[in-house]
């Protein structure tokens, strides 16, 4: 019998604050993250959106308030997928596993090595050769190779060509073990909220999270014209349109 998850807390926000250089980001932040979950953190330039993902992965400290991280079953509390740009160019996805193999004890290395086989990503090839895409998929696939009860991933759709987006969702099934949360940052709503199970929205310095059958049952709506009516805003930084947060 498979085990109920449901009620497992693997990251708790208790009133977190965050600013750069004194200038107000985030303010008064409560989130409760449980395990089985795909949630999607969605905002305007400058929202945060990547900030929050930082804190809840633990490399940055908040100026108020407490994170507290849960540990699932065995598994590690967190693990972080990185970006394109955060991946050393000179390597290649083989030096890419060992280096994970060496660095985390819950890195599955045949599962990375699956995975790089089925999305047919040249492992011998350096990332500086590769498109963003490629790159995009390689810094997933091994992030999602660790085995931990929360991962965290900023934006993993941006770069992904269009046919694979599509399939993204049985992709990211297949990599999180059982009862894991994948929360991730992302300007796609219109692409993820079929799969989306809760919405995290940062506006104006502060965070609202829902279900996302709530959002349709109860108001009616898409989660993208959720999103879009309560971002509402005449000006300033916050918007809707794609691009990464201006931190």
């Amino acid at each position: 019998m498979a085990a109920d998850y449901a009620q497992d807390l693997l990251l708790q926000m208790d009133k977190v604050s965050f600013s750069y250089d004194k200038r107000p980001l985030l303010s008064q932040i409560d989130i409760n993250v449980r395990a089985g979950r795909i949630i999607g953190v969605a905002g305007g330039n400058g929202s945060g959106k990547s900030t929050l993902l930082k804190l809840a992965a633990g490399f940055l400290s908040p100026a108020a308030g407490t994170i507290r991280r849960f540990c699932l079953d065995e598994r590690s509390p967190v693990s972080y997928c990185l970006t394109p740009e955060q991946i050393p160019s000179w390597m290649n996805a083989r030096e890419l596993l060992i280096y994970y193999r060496n660095f985390f004890d819950d890195f599955d290395r045949r599962q990375a090595e699956e995975l790089l086989d089925s999305l047919k990503l040249p492992q011998r090839r350096s990332l500086y050769r590769l498109s963003t895409g490629q790159t995009t998929l390689l810094a997933l696939s091994l992030g999602l190779s660790r085995r931990a009860g929360l991962y965290l991933a900023d934006e993993p759709l941006s770069h992904i060509e269009p046919a694979l987006r599509r399939d993204i969702r049985h992709f990211l099934l297949k990599c999180m073990p059982e009862g894991s949360t994948l929360m991730m940052a992302t300007h796609h709503l219109d692409e993820l909220q079929y799969m989306l199970d809760e919405l995290i929205i940062l506006h104006r310095h502060t965070a609202s999270q829902i279900e996302t059958e709530q959002i349709r049952a109860q108001y009616k709506l898409s989660v993208e014209n959720y999103f879009l009516e309560k971002t509402k805003t005449t000006g300033g930084k916050e918007n809707c349109k794609e691009g990464k947060d201006d931190e």
